[in-house]
């Protein structure tokens, strides 16, 4: 049916920097998919069909407000909204249907907790003749607007600052067998991790060694936070290993508990359940582990 299901993973890098994409589904059917692909992003890129009858329907009973508001939730800091679709017929790169997005959007992300002034940032253009999404609008296309593309706006924002120096976390998203040796795929969320590193993988406590680093642009001997990596271990059975668990510093592992504090939002409850009481039965979200 034309939907995004699992969260996909590419790569692309520029001058400046290199880049992981998630795609994550934006059906409500897969909210949990997105919440895994989310958890592992530095920035957010919502993307807003401007067609006539299309965004309205997003916003209005779809789940575009609802993912900029898991996304704030998750941690991200940066949303960019890309207003997609500006060629079309009913749109022909209009001002004054882009300001009504605008200004419909801002509302809604101030109600979620952004801060208009530094946290999102809105780009008009088109995925299907890729206007505006690498380089800067063609003279003639749309007069009214001279910033940036959406690469450019990705290059341009500051570095991300990471947690380097804190002991090794990297939470699995997968993993896979290949040639007798599992494949572990995950974000290095703080700390560092090397080839022949001895880690634990919590909250299992199996011991093992890395065996390799590899990206999807390139292989590491050492790799530092922020990189999405495929890391080969060393004598560890597919089957103990489940999404959600975390590569961890040798001495300073994961801490393992049965009880945490945690500041619930209701966000929405099913129609069957208009109360949230004792015996409530939900999913539980932990960066990329569902329980």
């Amino acid at each position: 049916k034309g939907k995004t299901v699992e969260v996909g993973r590419a790569h692309f890098e520029t001058e400046k920097k290199r880049y992981t994409i998630l795609d994550a589904p934006g059906h409500r059917n897969y909210v949990p998919n997105m919440i895994i692909g989310a958890a592992q992003a530095d920035i957010a890129i919502l993307v807003i069909s401007s067609k006539k009858g299309e965004f309205e329907a997003g916003v209005d009973g779809g789940q575009t407000i609802e993912h900029a508001r898991l996304a704030k939730m998750i941690g991200i800091k940066h949303l960019i909204v890309l207003v997609n679709k500006m060629d079309e017929p009913s749109v022909k790169w209009s001002k004054e249907r882009y300001d009504e997005i605008v200004e419909k959007i801002t509302s809604h992300l101030k109600k979620c907790g952004y801060n208009p002034k530094k946290d999102f940032t809105f780009i008009p253009g088109s995925g299907y003749t890729s206007a505006n999404i690498k380089d800067k609008l063609k003279e003639g296309v749309c007069s009214w607007y001279s910033g940036n593309s959406l690469i450019g706006t990705l290059d341009d924002l500051p570095s991300i600052e990471r947690n380097i120096n804190h002991p090794l976390r990297v939470p699995l998203s997968s993993s896979y067998k290949d040639r007798g040796m599992l494949n572990a795929i995950g974000k290095i969320e703080s700390g560092t991790i090397s080839v022949g590193q001895q880690v634990i993988i919590m909250p299992q406590k199996i011991k093992t060694e890395v065996l390799s680093l590899t990206g999807d642009i390139c292989s590491f001997k050492t790799a530092k936070p922020g990189e999405n990596l495929t890391i080969t271990l060393k004598g560890v059975d597919e089957e103990i290993i489940k999404q959600g668990s975390v590569i961890s510093d040798f001495y300073k592992t994961v801490p393992c508990v049965t009880e945490i504090e945690a500041i619930v939002v209701l966000l929405e409850l099913p129609p069957d359940r208009k109360l949230f009481t004792a015996e409530f039965e939900a999913v539980f979200h932990a960066h990329t582990g569902v329980e």
